[in-house]
């Protein structure tokens, strides 16, 4: 079996979605509501329509609601 060398990153909504989201069973409304974001920046950044960075300020936000830090989130 061949093993790729290289391949691209994952998109940090796909993170968001898959491995936090889904499991808790969170909504995207809710989730913008309790970081007191905009939807429109969660949906877009879930939906991958463009390429959003996640901010200094969303990463912090995104650390201390699920608990892991904030450079996890700036280095996705």
């Amino acid at each position: 079996m061949k093993i790729p060398k290289y391949s691209f990153p994952t998109h940090p909504g796909t993170w968001l979605l898959k491995d936090f989201l889904e499991p808790m069973g969170i909504t995207q409304p809710q989730l913008a509501d309790t970081l007191h974001v905009p939807y429109q920046l969660i949906n877009e950044l879930l939906n991958q329509k463009r390429d959003i960075d996640i901010t200094s300020s969303t990463a912090i936000r995104l650390s201390k609601f699920f608990g892991n830090s904030s450079n996890f989130w700036l280095n996705l």
